[in-house]
């Protein structure tokens, strides 16, 4: 058995470890450290000026590159011609990219595109906070419409000028999600503000003059708005009885005859007749009852357009609802 004086060291071997197990002596290869891995800034040891981000190592003596500087391929660079950058010459290329308006994603591992916000655009922050921008700042910082804490969801904060809490760098913030979004929404709700998309601003909540099933009516001599036409036909429904269905995004008023009319146009519906209107008049015996104009009131009673004195009266609408009164049923 020859006589082993001395182990060399295979290339890309770091240290060796010898162990022994009852007569027998192991040695075990423990291989080199990888000198660079994925993502390391590197800068050229033979032209200053190059500076590259690690990708993987192809060969012993070569490595591809996710990014470069040079606008050379990004194979076949030698392990031997770079270092580690130093944490001013990683600042120097990060600032170089954003010249580009380009940024180093150390998360995903990849160069993206600096995004470019405007007025309006749902944000996160760095640090996590929902917001809505106003503006950049001089000094790059996120000036804010809206924003919402992480830390307390109750707490909300509304800059009619533009603030700068929570929001950080413009350069760091990040598109919000679907689910952020209708976090800012329901926030801005639950302080009775809404986001107006076509005039990019906080506003208040309108309160509504009617809901859902409210009896309406259309009122008399009513005019166009801005946003909505008043028709000829709809002179047929004045002192008709309507329904509240909904209400649109716009702020008017969908009824049951499937036609939307501006809220200032409608009254809340009554049976309780006025003057001229067709009304129906009856006392404690139904047989008398009758249709007049309605002429007003006298102290308790009901007048019709002749004079006469009635213990009840109600807005004429239909004849199935003069039947309803001949059997009792109103």
């Amino acid at each position: 058995m020859n006589k082993v004086s001395e182990i060399k060291l295979p290339k890309g071997v770091e240290s060796i470890s010898v162990t022994q197990h009852d007569d027998k002596i192991v040695i075990e290869f423990i291989p080199e450290k990888p000198k660079f891995k994925r993502g390391d800034i590197l800068k050229s040891t033979i032209t200053p000026k190059l500076t590259v981000i690690f990708d993987k190592t192809t060969s012993t003596t070569a490595f591809d590159s996710i990014y470069n500087n040079g606008e050379a391929s990004n194979h076949y660079w030698g392990l031997d011609s770079f270092r580690h950058a130093t944490k001013e010459e990683k600042q120097e290329f990060f600032d170089e990219l954003e010249v580009k308006g380009k940024r180093w994603n150390d998360d995903k591992k990849c160069i993206e595109n600096i995004p470019v916000y405007n007025h309006g655009d749902f944000l996160v922050s760095k640090g996590g906070y929902p917001f809505i921008l106003d503006r950049e700042g001089r000094n790059g910082k996120s000036h804010y419409l809206f924003a919402i804490s992480i830390y307390d969801p109750d707490v909300k904060s509304i800059q009619d000028s533009g603030g700068e809490l929570y929001c950080g760098y413009l350069k760091d913030a990040s598109v919000a999600d679907q689910e952020t979004i209708k976090k800012i929404h329901d926030g801005l709700k639950s302080i009775g503000k809404r986001w107006n998309a076509d005039k990019k601003c906080i506003e208040d909540i309108p309160k509504r003059k009617f809901k859902a099933g409210d009896k309406v009516t259309l009122k008399s001599r009513c005019i166009s708005k801005t946003d909505l036409e008043y028709l000829p036909f709809f002179d047929k429904y004045i002192g008709e009885r309507l329904e509240v269905v909904s209400y649109t995004e716009s702020g008017n008023v969908q009824c049951n005859n499937y036609f939307i009319f501006h809220e200032d146009w409608l009254e809340p519906w009554s049976d309780e007749p006025k003057k001229w209107d067709l009304a129906i008049f009856w006392d404690d015996d139904k047989a008398y009852t009758t249709i007049r104009l309605y002429g007003g009131r006298y102290r308790e009673y009901h007048c019709d357009n002749s004079g006469m004195h009635w213990e009840h009266a109600i807005k004429f609408e239909s004849k199935e609802q003069f039947e309803k009164v001949l059997r009792g049923e109103i």
